[in-house]
Formats: structure tokens, sequence, C-alpha cells
């Protein structure tokens, strides 16, 4: 039983021995992740339904823009002129025929959307800097001002809208 012991012990022993004489190194591992801004832009008709005459008080409407997005990230939204602008001057057509309305970004012809360009324009919407995740609904504003009314059609313009983030 003697021998039994001592053989274990001296096995045991050298294992030790063996694991405690192990080299060992170490090293760091860098660990990153980048988010990156995600946002969509859904767009709704802004209709002015079917009128009689547009000579008398304004007609006005209002539609949303609804942007959603996944993080909290700042963005802008700009109109341009439509398919058929005199200068920035929106116009609706029907064939010749031209019907003039305005898109306003803060009340009936209060502040005119424009286009996104290399600078933040005035005319273009600017959302908080921080509290942007998420859908958020940007009001717009239509305006047909008081104008001789032109002949019976139906008018129509097509805006694009751009979403900056």
């Amino acid at each position: 039983m003697f021998k039994k012991v001592a053989f274990l012990a001296v096995v045991g022993a050298a294992v030790a021995s063996h694991s405690a004489s192990a080299a060992q190194q170490t090293g760091t591992m860098a660990v990153t992740a980048t988010i990156n801004a995600s946002c969509t832009l859904a767009t709704n008709p802004l209709a002015f339904g079917s009128l009689t005459n547009v000579n008398g008080s304004p007609i006005q409407v209002q539609t949303t823009v609804d942007v959603d997005c996944t993080t909290d990230s700042p963005f802008n939204i700009g109109i341009d002129y439509g398919s058929n602008p005199s200068g920035s001057t929106r116009r609706m057509a029907s064939g010749a025929n031209l019907l003039t309305y305005t898109v306003s970004i803060d009340g009936y012809g209060v502040t005119a959307f424009g286009p996104i360009s290399s600078y933040l324009s005035p005319n273009n919407y600017s959302s908080p800097a921080t509290g942007n995740n998420g859908l958020h609904s940007v009001t717009i504003w239509g305006e047909i001002p008081s104008q001789s009314t032109p002949p019976s059609g139906s008018y129509s313009d097509t805006l694009t809208v751009t979403l900056q983030y």
C-alpha cells in the first residue's frame, strides 16, 4: 500500500511541475461595431379635391410625409418644384393649362418648401438634433392661392421629396 501511495505522489508531483512550467502570453483584442443611420420615407398625396373655381379664398389642404429612423440621426426633407415649374413657382397642369399652388413647411404660404441642396436651406424641414429614432409625421401645407380659374380638367403635378440623413 505504501508503494502505491508513493507512486501516486511521484506522478502527481511530475504533473504539477510540468503545468507550472508552461509559458503564457496575453494580448488585447479590439471589438468594434458600427451602427449606420437608417431612415425610410413614405409620402402621402396632396389632394385638393374637386373644385369649381379658384378665384376666391385660397384652398388649403394638409398631408404628411412620414420618416421612420432606426437610429437617433437628424434628418432634412426637401421638396423640388415639380414637373411644371416657373422658377420656384409650382404649377399643376392639365394639357397646356396651368394651376399655381404652394407647398409650405410651417403653415399655409408661410415658408415654401425647396429642394435639398449642398447647404441647408431655410426651405427644408430640419428635424431636431436628437430624439429622431422612430416614426415622425411631418405636416405638409398645400395651398391654391386665389387666381383666375383655368379651364376645367384634371390638374396634376409630381413632386420629388428628398430625405437626407
